[in-house]
């Protein structure tokens, strides 16, 4: 799998760079990956756990990439790509619910450029 996601990505570089190209950018490219591991890391937890991860909407006061998030006609993940924070909540159908995620993933002046995990307990 990765493999071919490397290959295909080179490829995109090389169309980019030599003017052709089939109108697929590398942006294209790294959304759907992010969709596919984020629909899949929903199967995971539901199908091990039982517990139910859903996105949500974030409010305006919760976010901290808001200079980079888009206007009030796009969606609520940020910018047109959807390149912002992203919000998830987790569900048990006993236990009730069980936490809440932030997915922070795009790169932006003044963020940390090195994988960080903030745990926060309330």
């Amino acid at each position: 799998f990765y493999t071919n996601l490397i290959k295909s990505h080179q490829a995109l570089q090389q169309q980019q760079q030599h003017g052709g190209g089939n109108g697929m950018h590398l942006s294209d490219l790294q959304f759907n990956l992010e969709k596919l591991v984020q629909k899949g890391m929903t199967k995971l937890v539901e199908n091990l756990f039982g517990i139910h991860m859903v996105e949500v909407e974030m409010s305006p006061y919760e976010r901290w990439d808001i200079e980079h998030a888009g206007t009030d006609d796009e969606s609520n993940h940020g910018g047109k790509n959807g390149d912002g924070v992203r919000k998830f909540e987790f569900h048990h159908d006993e236990e009730g619910p069980l936490g809440t995620m932030y997915l922070d993933l795009h790169p932006r002046r003044g963020k940390y450029v090195h994988a960080a995990h903030f745990t926060i307990r309330c």
